[in-house]
């Protein structure tokens, strides 16, 4: 399995940036790679992501929330369908 892991320091608190990252049908106005998150990720269970790299077609996957930590961490894992 192959891993991208990546780390960015925001000059903001915590819970200030993890509202602006759990408002998921937001996201289409400043990520033009997420297209939609149409569920909100609970630990263990699945939710579905629809991404459109620049130039491609849209992509669907259901992936599964390994990992939710409220102002710390949303991890998740699963292949494109």
């Amino acid at each position: 399995m192959k891993n991208l892991i990546t780390e960015i320091d925001i000059k903001a608190p915590s819970d200030r940036v993890w509202n602006i990252l759990i408002e998921f049908e937001s996201y289409p106005e400043w990520n033009q790679f997420i297209r939609s998150i149409d569920e909100y990720p609970e630990e263990g269970k699945h939710f579905k992501v629809t991404i459109q790299p620049p130039g491609s077609k849209t992509m669907n996957f259901r992936p599964t929330c390994l990992k939710m930590q409220k102002t710390r961490s949303i991890a998740g894992w699963d292949t494109f369908s």
